[in-house]
């Protein structure tokens, strides 16, 4: 499951084409695998929580999104910091 966030994007060409080259589909198990980890809610929700590009209201789940303003204010928060 540790690997899902590199493997599984990378066999279901989310992340870069580096697919063709390592062959995935030729491993029918691992792209299962990889489709059936893609639909736990938790990955799911976790995605979006630890999403930190696009607009921030697709970067929180549910209720707990902050505002435009506020999700603006939090993003110059975290710049300054850095």
């Amino acid at each position: 499951m540790a690997v899902w966030p590199w493997y599984g994007t990378l066999a279901k060409k989310q992340l870069y084409e580096a697919g063709e080259f390592l062959q995935v589909q030729a491993y029918t198990n691992i792209l299962r695998w990889t489709d059936q980890i893609a639909q736990r809610p938790a990955l799911k929700r976790g995605r979006v929580v630890n999403r930190t590009w696009g607009q921030p209201s697709s970067q929180h789940d549910g209720p707990t999104a902050p505002s435009p303003r506020r999700a603006r204010i939090l993003l110059a928060g975290r710049s300054r910091a850095t």
